[in-house]
């Protein structure tokens, strides 16, 4: 995978990640579904 495919896919993921902290989801199942680190998800808040 190219740089640019990754960089794109994980500004998906955050995108993702992001909806469903709004959804109420827990960090550990968010990061379990996306495979974010929890320290990046939480500085998605």
């Amino acid at each position: 995978m190219e740089k640019g495919e990754k960089i794109g896919m994980e500004k998906g993921l955050k995108t993702v990640a992001s909806q469903m902290l709004k959804k109420g989801e827990s960090i550990d199942k968010i990061s379990e579904f996306t495979g974010l680190a929890i320290e990046d998800i939480k500085k998605l808040n």
